[in-house]
């Protein structure tokens, strides 16, 4: 993905996912309840991101927040708005894989193994520029197609949480926040 504005901070957000995946089933000492969905956890630096609250650490967890980044003319402002802004994405993986109630909407976890499958199917329908809107469109493509083709036991209850969430981090508009 070109690392550059939302397609950059989608492509942050799928490595701290997949790497939050591996880290919850690693059987790490440090994999505790306490340090779910945190980055960083067991490094040196201790946790620098908190994907289940991004706010923790003054990132957005919802497309209209006002922790969301509006810039990135310069190269400092792009690694800080990749950085940052991936909170959307992160805030996605887990309440989709957890569930719980955010923004307005009630979402039932659908689990580590449907979610791996269903991150695992979106990266495969991402374009390189690809926006927090596609993200969205993407997601709930990619659960209808594992859900059509039985992919880790997907239902279509799933889809209407995964829906849930896109509805819930907003990324279903193209939202604009000036700077």
């Amino acid at each position: 993905m070109v690392y550059r504005g939302e397609s950059g901070a989608i492509n942050e957000s799928l490595s701290d996912i997949f790497g939050e995946f591996v880290d919850l089933t690693n059987g790490s000492a440090d994999d505790t309840p306490a340090n779910r969905w945190k980055m960083g956890e067991g490094s040196a630096l201790g946790v620098i991101r908190d994907m289940a609250n991004p706010p923790a650490y003054n990132d957005p967890d919802r497309k209209g927040s006002s922790l969301w980044y509006p810039r990135y003319q310069t190269a400092r402002d792009n690694s800080v708005f990749v950085h940052k802004n991936s909170g959307v994405g992160n805030k996605a993986a887990a309440l989709i894989a957890d569930g719980g109630s955010f923004n307005g909407q009630r979402v039932r976890g659908i689990g580590m193994d449907k979610s791996a499958a269903l991150w695992w199917s979106v990266q495969n329908l991402l374009t390189s520029g690809a926006d927090y809107a596609e993200l969205g469109t993407a997601l709930n493509t990619a659960c209808r197609q594992n859900a059509a083709g039985g992919v880790a036991g997907t239902t279509s209850d799933d889809c209407a949480q995964v829906a849930r969430v896109v509805t819930a981090t907003e990324m279903t508009a193209k939202l604009r926040r000036q700077g």
